[in-house]
């Protein structure tokens, strides 16, 4: 039987009439209290902050560490060529530009994939293409150096994406905010880990490219040898229905304690955002 026109499936069991005000919302055992007005500040729990240290690291302080890297690198080929060309123009925009494409991919990618899988695939392809850059030793070619720059952008800003909403989804909000933060502070430690390495003297500028630009992939396969046994957040797995096992990963990261605290927080979460859509609607 066919559904009728007037009900709009989001996901799993959970449907929204736009004229109606029934709303029907799946994980109706856990209880909804307003968790705002009795928020305390705590510590989050060691699974919670390594998960999102070691995220932060992996993504967004990509971004710094690529942009010191390119640093280094043009004010060497300012000292020997004064004269600045296209080329070195090209160089340094490209992995910018990578990025932007990857952020518009986890735009359409984020509609099919869930949390998890996102973070993994983003953390695949990013070893892969810091890999890519040995090729480069053996192919001096500007072109396929502008080429490879581009496609190691791209994960990373895939990856960032999901990211920002994996570490706001596990977080409880006594402590959003602050864990938030670790994502921004990861572009400078990024920035500060190449230029420690650069200009220490661990890599000469004639092995700069070559090298320090595939470290990246170090960050990435830890994080994917780690990411394997995460689980997805509390929210998403109501959203698709799943009781049970949103209260298994509540106690996954938030332990014994706060198990009914993340599952409030997120269906209180779950409610604006229907809220959000019927308003919209």
């Amino acid at each position: 039987m066919s559904r009728p026109p007037s009900v709009i499936p989001l996901h799993g069991d959970f449907e929204l009439a736009p004229h109606s005000s029934a709303t029907r919302l799946p994980c109706k055992k856990f209880s909804s209290a307003p968790v705002s007005s009795s928020v305390q500040w705590k510590l989050p729990t060691r699974r919670v902050l390594l998960s999102a240290v070691m995220i932060s690291l992996t993504g967004t302080a990509q971004i710094g560490y690529q942009e010191a890297i390119s640093t280094v690198a043009f004010n060497a080929t300012v000292i020997w060529e004064p004269v600045m060309h296209i080329g070195v123009i090209l160089a340094r925009s490209t992995f910018s530009v990578g990025c932007a494409a990857g952020c518009a991919c986890f735009a359409f990618g984020a509609r099919i994939l869930q949390l998890r899988s996102g973070l993994l695939l983003g953390a695949v392809f990013m070893t892969l293409t810091s890999l890519l850059f040995s090729l480069f030793k053996f192919v001096s070619n500007l072109a396929v150096f502008w080429l490879l720059r581009f496609f190691a952008g791209v994960p990373v800003g895939f990856f960032v994406g999901f990211q920002t909403i994996f570490i706001s989804d596990i977080a409880l909000f006594a402590y959003r905010q602050n864990l938030l933060a670790l994502s921004g502070i990861a572009v400078p430690v990024g920035f500060l880990i190449a230029m420690a390495l650069t200009r220490t003297g661990i890599f000469k500028w004639e092995e700069c490219w070559y090298y320090s630009i595939m470290l990246p992939a170090i960050p990435s396969a830890l994080f994917f040898a780690y990411g394997i046994r995460l689980k997805e957040p509390p929210l998403i797995l109501m959203m698709c229905g799943l009781e049970d096992d949103a209260k298994r990963s509540a106690q996954y990261y938030h332990g014994e304690e706060d198990v009914e605290q993340a599952l409030s927080e997120a269906l209180e979460r779950l409610r604006a955002q229907v809220f959000a859509i019927r308003t919209v609607l």
